[in-house]
């Protein structure tokens, strides 16, 4: 009985650790409240959270995109559901998190992401359900985006205002809300009373699953004892 104590200890240990507190992470959130000709409903119209920090994935930022009041992403003609920019403009790789379908990455590498009112952005993911409300996406959109050497927070940039006279921004979301679809953006500042977006990624860290391994061989090891 002792034996078998201690191994369901182990795995109650291994899974309190595994599900345990978060690692510390760096963040720094934005919101998306600017609309160039979007009547889409009440500002703000979703959140941009960026985390550099993610246990397991170093040199990788997470970007956790929420809307708010049941808006959706939308594919409506722009050259991007979703754009952002980043200095130095290197190639990179992105691993969408969630949903698990339905969004794809415009290219690896900077080009002219257009959208209308925010110019031109470097990069950009788009929905793969087809074009208008019929192909909408619900949020949360999560995904991971890496490059050679490694990114950080720091890495993301406002657009320049290209065309003269469109909106500076660091963000931009092709959005479907109250009825109608257009771009939002996100102001030029920071948002200090916004709280962060977690990411969770679907991977669980190797140290968590190696852990979690162990609890459960060592429970299963109890029993086959116990048994006998």
């Amino acid at each position: 009985m002792r034996r078998l104590a201690f191994a369901f200890s182990g795995l109650l240990v291994a899974t309190v650790m595994a599900a345990g507190t978060p690692a510390a992470a760096t963040t720094i959130s934005y919101q998306l409240d600017v609309a160039s000709s979007c009547a889409c409903g009440a500002s703000p119209y979703g959140q941009v959270t960026l985390n550099d920090a993610i246990a397991g994935f170093p040199g990788q930022v997470g970007v956790a995109v929420q809307l708010f009041n049941g808006n959706k992403f939308v594919s409506t003609g722009l050259d991007a559901s979703f754009g952002f920019n980043l200095t130095t403009n290197p190639t990179i790789s992105v691993t969408i998190v969630s949903p698990s379908s339905g969004f794809a990455l415009n290219s690896t590498t900077a080009g002219t992401v257009g959208v209308d009112g925010f110019g031109n952005f470097d990069y950009g993911l788009h929905t793969t359900n087809g074009n208008g409300a019929q192909g909408a996406v619900s949020p949360p959109l999560l995904f991971l985006v890496s490059a050679p050497g490694g990114l950080t927070v720091a890495n993301f940039q406002q657009n320049s205002t290209n065309p003269p006279g469109s909106l500076q921004s660091f963000f931009v979301a092709d959005i479907l809300g109250n009825g109608n679809t257009g771009a939002v953006g996100t102001s030029d500042t920071t948002c200090t009373s916004c709280t962060p977006i977690p990411f969770i990624t679907s991977v669980p860290e190797p140290t968590s699953l190696v852990l979690l391994g162990s609890g459960l061989l060592a429970a299963t090891r109890g029993l086959r004892r116990f048994k006998r």
